[in-house]
């Protein structure tokens, strides 16, 4: 029998259930693999700045960073409606409803491809007046546009592989989307240091050795995607829009994806500001980041397990489960993040130079780690409570939440309280002032809220074709 015509699931077939067994047990195993793989992301994008900032210089090194947060405000509206594409899938596939499942399947990753290539057009013939339009020094002027430009040559690779790694989550799957990670990134370090560090291609070189490998990773998606025996298997016949399902894809991924570009938006304003202070502070800013995203991406790791696990079991209409798995992943989230800060604030002086030996740069990024890292214990309550109502469909009030908490307090520390102290000092603080504000409104809905009205199980009933909309970020901060 054809799977993806099976209107049901039987439990034979669901190899990676979230919606049974032991909770934090089910929640741990699953976010371990999105850990690895939020970590070694960001290791390959440490090495590449690392090889950037030592053989090229400093200025380089702040060419990459004005580049980051541009990359994310173009890519994070699309990643974030895939998102919502993800939250339907764990929904149909907690639920045990094959065809639905199959028809999201298809449904996101033609989308996926349609809006890869549109971000590419974007990205390639826009750079540099978009890189001039946020103010970017003179001096990286030309690395940039240099740099993005052949970034977004293979966005489309980025996109495929994120909503397609969704999916495979989605179902339970966290495994293989790491494996597929790790490769593209050991492959990223060894073309880095050939083009750059071997053959001199320069920034140009650190930027073809990202996009063939997220040429690799993206493939070993697809592949998998196209041979996996299950509901979400990929074939051509059926890759076309389900008008409902994308109906529903959006109604729930497009506050996601506001959500994202939100935060994007707000880094995007950081990023403006900071170039007003030079490369130097520039590469201090980007150095520091580069290395607290391993204390970063391990707590939002849990933020994106409870994502699905709150996903399968609001199909499930495993509600109590639900509540339980959001408490026991907010204990592990605080557990990881201290564990992660400490040997990061011992050494930061040693890890930064790293990246670059020039002590003024050194300095601007040790401010900003002792700043910004102790704060992701806050960070990682946020993350896992939005993480929750992104799993039950309830993005909007998380959209709301992050408009408020991220954009309104950033906006509003940038431009009313940053030019009566003009510090690089008090640019670094718009972080943690503004997850302290995002935290306690999450925590304050959850408390006013009660969990039947989250759920709305005073209606009715709750299913997956009355999911409520509601919202959640990705791993942006």
């Amino acid at each position: 029998m054809d799977e993806s015509k099976d209107s049901t699931l039987n439990r034979s077939e669901i190899k990676d259930n979230l919606t049974e067994g032991s909770i934090w047990k089910k929640i741990l195993l699953f976010a371990i693999p999105i850990m690895l793989s939020n970590m070694f992301t960001q290791f390959y994008t440490a090495v590449d700045s690392a090889v950037v900032g030592t053989y090229i210089g400093y200025e380089a090194l702040a060419a990459v960073g004005a580049n980051s947060a541009l990359i994310n405000v173009l890519l994070c509206l699309f990643l974030g409606i895939g998102v919502g594409g993800g939250v339907i899938v764990a929904q149909y596939y907690g639920a045990k409803d094959s065809e639905n499942v199959s028809k999201a399947t298809h449904t996101i990753m033609l989308f996926a491809f349609i809006s890869g290539i549109f971000l590419t057009a974007i990205g390639f013939f826009f750079a540099k007046p978009i890189l001039m339009l946020i103010n970017t020094p003179a001096d990286v002027l030309e690395l940039s546009t240099d740099y993005l430009k052949v970034y977004f040559v293979g966005v489309l690779a980025v996109v495929i592989y994120n909503i397609g790694a969704g999916i495979l989550r989605a179902t339970g799957n966290s495994l293989m989307p790491f494996i597929y990670l790790l490769a593209g990134s050991l492959l990223n370090i060894g073309l880095d240091l050939w083009f750059v560090a071997g053959l001199g291609y320069g920034i140009v070189g650190a930027a073809w050795a990202t996009v063939i490998s997220n040429a690799v990773s993206a493939i070993c998606v697809i592949i998998h995607l196209f041979v996996v025996k299950g509901p979400h298997r990929l074939t051509l016949k059926r890759l076309k829009f389900d008008k409902v399902i994308l109906g529903k894809v959006f109604k729930i991924g497009l506050p996601v994806g506001i959500q994202t570009s939100m935060y994007s938006i707000a880094n995007l304003l950081i990023q403006v500001s900071l170039n007003g202070y030079g490369s130097l502070v520039m590469a201090g800013w980007v150095a520091a980041n580069k290395i607290d995203v391993f204390a970063f991406a391990p707590v939002s790791a849990f933020g994106s397990a409870v994502n699905t696990f709150a996903g399968q079991n609001y199909g499930a209409k495993n509600y109590d489960r639900v509540k339980k798995g959001m408490y026991r992943t907010i204990l592990m989230a605080e557990i990881t993040s201290c564990v992660m800060a400490v040997p990061l604030l011992l050494f930061a002086n040693q890890v930064l130079s790293l990246f670059n030996t020039n002590p003024q740069v050194i300095e601007y990024g040790r401010q900003i780690m002792f700043m910004v890292i102790p704060i992701y214990t806050v960070f990682g309550l946020a993350e896992v409570l939005s993480g929750t109502l992104r799993g039950i469909g309830r993005t909007v009030v998380s959209a709301i939440i992050s408009f408020s908490g991220i954009l309104v307090v950033r906006i509003i520390w940038l431009y009313l309280v940053l030019p009566h102290f003009n510090t690089p000092f008090m640019l670094f603080f718009v972080h943690p002032i503004s997850w302290i504000i995002t935290a306690l409104m999450f925590g304050l809905y959850f408390v006013i809220m009660k969990w039947n009205r989250i759920f709305k199980t005073d209606s009715k009933e709750v299913s997956v074709e009355t999911v409520a909309v509601g919202i959640g970020n990705t791993q942006l901060k």
